[in-house]
């Protein structure tokens, strides 16, 4: 028995049951009693990504940051499920044209968010070979795509491609 519930069950036993009060502490213990008796479920498996250290200490060196790159710079990305060309816009606010995948047949201005692998974590702005993209569209419309599989960037400017 925790010590509020303890404290809460010796006040209770010394008011008599009729006095001014007594169904308030009565109300409380019961309140209180369901509280205490509730179980902490902990999970028998973490996946290594949920797991701060993992995240930290992973390279990052498998993909690309849009806020990094040049207008008019293009990334083909192929996912698990479909493929997806991306043209940047606005890189200092990761804004590109997508068109691919279920939800993008013409291309649509979205923002990258990031990526993540479904999880609480998001590596913001950054498209990465194994991690799914996050895309916010229409102003808050947000789209998750299946994981990455290749990355292609062909710069504006004509440079060479780079593949991973």
């Amino acid at each position: 028995m925790g010590a509020a519930f303890a404290a809460l069950a010796i006040v209770s036993q010394a008011v008599p049951i009729g006095a001014p009060g007594a169904h308030v502490l009565r109300a409380r213990r019961e309140i209180i009693g369901t509280v205490m008796n509730t179980s902490i479920v902990t999970p028998s498996r973490v996946v290594a990504g949920a797991v701060i250290d993992t995240w930290t200490a992973h390279d990052w060196c498998d993909g690309v940051l849009v806020d990094r790159l040049m207008v008019h710079d293009r990334l083909i990305v192929r996912t698990r499920h479909n493929p997806y060309e991306f043209i940047v816009m606005s890189p200092h606010a990761a804004e590109a044209l997508v068109r691919g995948g279920a939800f993008f047949q013409e291309f649509t201005r979205v923002r990258v968010a990031g990526c993540s692998l479904g999880g609480s974590f998001l590596k913001v702005h950054g498209i990465f070979l194994g991690f799914r993209i996050e895309l916010v569209a229409c102003g808050s419309r947000m789209i998750m795509t299946s994981p990455v599989e290749t990355i292609t960037i062909a710069r504006g400017d004509g440079s060479p491609v780079r593949v991973m």
